[in-house]
């Protein structure tokens, strides 16, 4: 009877882990907004994780990050939402989306100087 009890338990466990996993931004591997109904070059590949890891970036607002009135807002995030959520309505084009992105990422690792910086460098053909 407590050998069954303890199976049942690991596998509870289990099926957590398997769950949170799942969920967990590791899954995610490229950058991908539907605003883009066509695309010039493929979406840029993106590890999540292994980048935040490799970069060292703790603090999720420094990529989501919200501006109110011209400011960046302190200890708030947009994560979850896509970029075009903000930066783009029906006012503005799909070339100003993809600026933004560039400005934000590129920008980021000239400022670094790490990181690919040329389109290929993210955009790449599978």
């Amino acid at each position: 009877m407590k050998i069954k009890n303890w199976i049942g338990i690991g596998i509870i466990i289990s099926l957590i882990f398997a769950t949170v996993y799942g969920f967990s931004q590791e899954e995610i591997t490229q950058l991908h907004d539907s605003t883009f109904k066509t695309h010039i070059r493929p979406p840029a590949q993106f590890a999540h994780d292994q980048h935040n890891d490799t970069a060292q970036i703790a603090d999720c607002s420094t990529c989501h990050h919200v501006y109110e009135h011209g400011k960046k807002g302190e200890g708030e995030s947009s994560e979850g939402q896509p970029c075009s959520q903000c930066h783009f309505n029906q006012d503005d084009n799909a070339l100003e989306l993809i600026n933004i992105y560039h400005k934000q990422c590129r920008g980021c690792h000239l400022e670094k100087k790490a990181g690919p910086v040329l389109c290929g460098g993210c955009h790449q053909r599978k």
